[in-house]
């Protein structure tokens, strides 16, 4: 068998050749294996709803003219309804201030006209008895409807207050309809009595109880309920008391007003 005329060492470099060969291709391979991707922007991908060039794009196709104008006409109304809704709440009000200056002018005003004249005073013991004169008068100029008054006599100061209360309840009671047992009716019966304009109506009464050894003065008190034209529940109150001593008081004389219990609604 002969024997190759190349030298071992020839002999391996063909091999070696391509064992670099293929050492440098793979060497190649990685290194393009380490390359990273190019990356794209987020914001510039066509399909991101965050992208300012999609947002601008469909501005731009759907805020038209003509929408602009429409916004700023809504605007505008929006506007002048405010200031119309202004003008109106500021006329409701100026039209209920001269409702009620219309009202006052021209509704009904009832209460005493002149002091309390006592009749006949009887101051005991036992008992207090006195018959006197209430002089009621409409000082509006138009007519007061189902007028009803309470009135009783206060024996002392301690009394004042509570008889004023009963009284204003009464009168309320009998404006109402709601009829109490065992009181008299009242002047003009149970619907009370229409007193006409400048019209005065002089009303007698009557009251007697316990007689108060320490009693020093005494009061009338009354309260008055009625309904003028414009149907509004109206009432007065009123408060006399004797001048000097109750002991020292005779008759056929005049009380004089109180420093409370005078007052109208």
């Amino acid at each position: 068998m002969k024997e190759s005329d190349t030298p071992q060492g020839q002999d391996s470099t063909p091999k070696d050749a391509g064992q670099s060969k293929n050492e440098g291709a793979g060497s190649k391979s990685v290194t393009t294996g380490s390359k990273s991707a190019p990356t794209t922007n987020e914001t510039d991908n066509p399909d991101n709803s965050n992208n300012p060039s999609r947002t601008l794009a469909w501005l731009k196709k759907h805020v038209t003219a003509t929408l602009v104008v429409e916004l700023l006409v809504l605007l505008v109304g929006i506007k002048v309804a405010c200031i119309y809704s202004g003008q109106l709440d500021q006329m409701i009000q100026q039209n209920n201030i001269a409702h009620d200056a219309m009202v006052r002018s021209q509704r009904a005003w009832v209460g005493p006209s002149q002091p309390i004249k006592i009749d006949s005073l009887v101051l005991g013991p036992p008992e207090v008895k006195l018959q006197y004169r209430v002089f009621l008068k409409n000082f509006g100029p138009t007519v007061a409807l189902n007028v009803l008054p309470g009135v009783a006599a206060a024996p002392g100061h301690d009394r004042l207050d509570q008889t004023m209360k009963v009284q204003c309840q009464l009168a309320e009671q009998m404006f109402k309809g709601e009829w109490m047992r065992g009181t008299e009716p009242p002047p003009g019966g149970k619907l009370g009595q229409s007193i006409f304009p400048t019209e005065e109506r002089r009303i007698p009464y009557g009251n007697s109880g316990p007689s108060d050894p320490k009693l020093t003065v005494l009061y009338i008190v009354g309260c008055v309920f009625y309904r003028d034209q414009f149907n509004i529940t109206r009432r007065t109150r009123f408060c006399f008391e004797t001048p000097w001593l109750a002991k020292d008081f005779k008759s056929s004389q005049e009380l004089v007003y109180c420093n409370v219990y005078n007052d109208a609604e």
